[in-house]
């Protein structure tokens, strides 16, 4: 009961003058209760913040400590408390014990080393099987050489697990020259873990490292057929996902060859036909792409790959190939709003403003827009406002929809609807430039 009081007594801006209720509620849930370790370290947090001697917060949260050894957050909490008082070694040892019990913490303890300029001290405090966490760490935010030193001690450590936990960072960052080294000390792993070829591809294609890369792929397709089985699941979704890594590296033939392998395994797995769909669009084959993309599965990523086929096709004067993909999508549930944007958009562009119209009716901001458009042009000016207002209660940083609902309301004689629409607009940074004419 006392600790909810002192819950409950806690000002939010806690001073030496008002914080007594909630201290001495929290003094005698200590006193009452001796494995309240939650009373103890709310009592330290509020002495701390309130100025009062540092040895009174510095106990209680030891105490806290010893009723529970385990709560990460206290080890956390007396290790800023040791960092202030410049006593480091003991900060480090806390922060240590923190990441030991909850890895979930390590980011906010890197961090902060980061933020006070010490990204050296990171090591220390991490324990060896979360060495990986700590150098893709380090990497993003820019201490490569700081990462490779990381990634060098476990390889140094040498245990398998940690190894192939840091080979993909490896990998990826084939200039801190480490890849190979992981490569070497996993080698007796390679012929059954098709994952440590797909490692090495992609330490080959970051590096630029083409020789030699056909019979490394073929080495991992092998690989993957003994690991898993030719008609299995698993092995054509390895070569999906190698596939997919050719592709970013421009290597699309060798790309093809492994989809339209897989099809021969098995012609309903519909990632090969998305693939091939992907490739076709990029080779600027647009029949091509959509013959393959209507076959694969009805998810984002298709559906993003369709809208680009049609609108190139739009875009190079094949509308009738256009308007073919636009009603294909509009037929398919999860397309059916992307479907019909195109259509509208294509009636917008051959002159069909009324089937435009009648088209863009999903509730999207990219079809309001176009509605909006529309309407103000060959429809009803009022409708077009309703529109415009839509799109704005979606994406308030729209430049058009500001644009359109100050013209009309300028025609309209309103300027000081005008004034705070431009107002509103430069609030969010958007530049409109008949707000410049608003009011003249």
């Amino acid at each position: 009961m006392y600790q909810y009081l002192g819950v409950l007594e806690m000002p939010t801006d806690p001073s030496v003058e008002n914080t007594a209720s909630a201290v001495a509620a929290y003094v005698m849930a200590s006193v009452t209760n001796p494995q309240d370790y939650v009373s103890r370290r709310n009592l330290a947090d509020l002495l701390w913040r309130t100025g009062a001697p540092s040895r009174w917060s510095e106990r209680l949260w030891r105490d806290a400590r010893t009723i529970i050894p385990s709560e990460a957050s206290l080890w956390y909490e007396l290790g800023l408390f040791c960092w202030v008082w410049g006593r480091i070694d003991e900060a480090l040892e806390a922060f240590r014990q923190a990441v030991r019990w909850d890895p979930s913490l390590a980011s906010r303890v890197y961090g902060h080393l980061i933020r006070l300029g010490r990204p050296e001290l990171l090591e220390r405090i991490t324990p060896p099987d979360l060495r990986p966490e700590l150098a893709e760490f380090l990497v993003h935010r820019g201490f490569t050489e700081a990462a490779r030193s990381v990634l060098q001690a476990v390889l140094d450590g040498g245990n398998p697990k940690t190894l192939w936990q840091a080979l993909p960072l490896a990998a990826t960052y084939p200039e801190m020259g480490l890849t190979e080294a992981f490569l070497e000390r996993l080698r007796d792993r390679r012929s059954r873990n098709p994952d440590l070829a797909y490692w090495d591809i992609v330490g080959r294609v970051r590096s630029g490292q083409w020789e030699g890369l056909d019979a490394a792929t073929w080495e991992a397709l092998q690989v993957a057929d003994r690991t898993y089985g030719r008609g299995d699941r698993a092995s054509l979704d390895f070569r999906d996902r190698l596939a997919r890594l050719l592709v970013d590296a421009g290597l699309r033939g060798a790309a093809q060859t492994i989809y339209m392998e897989v099809l021969t395994r098995d012609a309903s797995y519909g990632a090969a036909y998305q693939g091939l769909g992907r490739l076709a669009l990029q080779e600027g084959d647009l029949q091509k792409a959509f013959e393959w993309l209507r076959q694969a599965p009805e998810d984002d990523a298709t559906r993003a790959a369709l809208l680009q086929v049609g609108l190139r096709a739009l875009e190079t004067g094949q509308a009738g190939l256009a308007e073919w993909v636009f009603e294909f999508m509009r037929g398919r549930w999860a397309y059916q709003a992307t479907g019909a944007y195109g259509l509208a958009l294509l009636y917008e562009r051959t002159g069909r403003s009324a089937e435009a119209l009648e088209m863009a009716r999903p509730d999207d901001v990219a079809v309001a827009r176009l509605v909006a458009r529309l309407e103000y042009r060959f429809g009803d000016p009022r409708a077009a406002v309703r529109a415009w207002e839509r799109v704005l209660e979606r994406d308030p940083r729209s430049a058009e929809a500001y644009g359109g609902l100050v013209e009309y309301y300028r025609l309209q004689g309103l300027t000081g609807v005008t004034g705070d629409l431009c107002r509103r607009a430069q609030a969010y940074g958007v530049q409109v430039p008949l707000c410049g004419q608003a009011d003249r």
